[in-house]
């Protein structure tokens, strides 16, 4: 069940976000709103935060009631309205004109393009109320008794996924070059990063707008950067610095006539942590026939990384570098990967046996060492 909440309160991780018009809007938005009782919320104040989530504006609740008025300018578009510590909240797009939301039901209604905002939100409800009442019943329906419930479940939300992306898909397409446009890539930035061809069903349709959009460009730039450095082509190189602050390049340690097993880490990354000791293993065994392991350390503080080596006693080299994982697309650690001794990617996110397999490939293909 984690994984349907999950997709589903991606419309909830993302309503932060702004983008760049091609004008400067002088007109005034004007939103009303409403907060439930049970939020015990008048006398309390209600925020607007942009997408760095600072607060814009600020406006008191009374009568379960607030408002917030301004003008419309060309570097805010969607932006989040959010009682203080208190959980309730909506979206709203700064748009010209009388703007409605309803904090109890995350909905609303006015202006144009926050109609379709709500259209789009009300839909995706209702697709994950008829997911969650169909997993439901696999508990008391007898049609499902001695069927594996795990593997129904799965199927399940899988194709609640797929709706969510084909009616997204299908709204994204009515709103190519605006901010639902650019809401609705993000809703669906969760599903994109596990599946990143998925970008391909939105990217033909996107306009400038969108394609600036700070969640939508960071992710194509992601997208774009893992086709480059995919299975079978040569490192892209990247600077950093090793735990003494000298500089360093990626390829004073890749394609240099040896086999690199390339370990993105972090101190503080309990996954991370849990592979080296596979990691210690594969160095001792595969050490004395040529392979070579570099850490690249990544979102990480110098002095905690400088304790993690002590302690895991970590014998090879390390750099650490900001650009790395932006340059490989690398959006969760650990990520290992395999380049040969021209410098060629040969795999990409090793994990567990995965790494000793594909090193034994390596064994076979270079005539037994590495």
């Amino acid at each position: 069940m984690k994984k349907i909440f999950f997709a589903a309160s991606i419309v909830l991780a993302v309503v932060l976000g702004s983008a760049c018009s091609q004008k400067t809007i002088s007109d005034k938005y004007f939103i009303k709103g409403t907060i439930p009782d049970v939020a015990e919320a008048n006398g309390k104040y209600i925020y607007m935060y942009d997408t760095q989530n600072r607060i814009l504006d600020s406006a008191k609740i009374e009568n379960n009631s607030f408002r917030f008025e301004g003008e419309v300018i060309d570097s805010i578009s969607i932006v989040n309205i959010e009682q203080d510590h208190g959980g309730f909240f909506a979206p709203a797009i700064l748009e010209s004109g009388e703007i409605s939301l309803n904090l109890a039901d995350v909905s609303g209604r006015g202006t144009p393009l926050n109609e379709a905002l709500f259209e789009y939100l009300s839909n995706l409800e209702e697709l994950q109320i008829k997911t969650m009442k169909y997993i439901d019943s696999f508990d008391h329906d007898s049609i499902f008794i001695g069927k594996n419930i795990d593997s129904l479940q799965e199927a399940s939300i899988v194709a609640y996924q797929d709706e969510v992306m084909d009616y997204s898909v299908k709204m994204f397409k009515e709103h190519p070059n605006d901010p639902v446009g650019a809401y609705i890539w993000s809703h669906c930035s969760s599903l994109i990063i596990e599946k990143p061809e998925l970008a391909n069903r939105f990217i033909p349709f996107a306009g400038d707008y969108v394609k600036n959009y700070p969640i939508v460009k960071a992710q194509i730039e992601l997208i774009e950067n893992t086709e480059k450095t995919k299975e079978g082509n040569l490192f892209t190189d990247f600077s950093g610095k090793d735990a003494d602050g000298v500089s360093k390049m990626f390829s004073e340690y890749v394609g240099k006539g040896h086999y690199v097993l390339v370990d993105f880490w972090a101190s503080w990354c309990a996954p991370c942590r849990q592979e080296m000791p596979r990691m210690m293993g594969v160095y001792k065994k595969y050490k004395p026939l040529g392979l070579e392991i570099l850490g690249v350390v990544v979102w990480d503080k110098v002095e905690d990384h400088k304790i993690a080596v002590r302690d895991m006693e970590i014998p090879w080299s390390q750099m650490l570098s900001e650009e790395a994982p932006t340059l490989y697309g690398v959006q969760g650690i650990p990520y290992i990967m395999l380049i040969d001794p021209q410098g060629k990617i040969v795999k990409r996110g090793l994990r567990g046996q995965a790494i000793e397999v594909a090193l034994e490939e390596a064994l076979k293909a270079n005539g037994g060492k590495l």
